[in-house]
């Protein structure tokens, strides 16, 4: 058996390989194409959004603002952490005319939650790495406030 296993990888030399490829359409490959056309899936997997709740505010009161507000201060001043051009927050973008339409899917149905969409810097590996030193500036800020 040694012999024909040599003898075999002989005869393929380099025409092996570990790439793997689907050879029909199963749901999920075709559910993943769905959603990509659809622009739904993030090529960009160093992409978040962090979550700002009040459970008896909304997004119209001043505190909830000025929370909002506050967050993302503390999220552009994250550098080499945080991409600080992506960082952006419904006042801001309902605010410009342009992108008021794209403001409101950041809140919610009952207005206490909105998102604050930013883009952790450089590849997965290094937002990895940054990981840590974002989530505690992050748990320092949660809160009441």
């Amino acid at each position: 058996m040694l012999v024909l296993a040599v003898g075999a990888l002989g005869v393929l030399g380099d025409s092996t390989t570990t790439e793997f490829k689907f050879v029909n359409n199963p749901e999920v490959q075709a559910g993943l194409q769905v959603l990509e056309e659809a622009g739904l899936v993030d090529a960009d997997p160093t992409n978040e959004m962090v979550i700002v709740r009040s459970s008896t505010g909304t997004i119209d009161d001043a505190a909830f603002q000025a929370k909002v507000e506050e967050v993302t201060a503390t999220l552009r001043g994250m550098t080499g952490v945080v991409v600080l051009e992506s960082v952006t927050n419904y006042y801001e973008l309902s605010a410009n005319p342009e992108t008021a339409a794209a403001a409101t899917g950041l809140v919610s149905e009952s207005r206490q939650t909105t998102l604050i969409p930013l883009t952790l810097a450089g590849d997965q590996d290094g937002a990895a790495e940054n990981a840590a030193a974002y989530k505690e500036t992050l748990a320092e800020a949660s809160g009441d406030g």
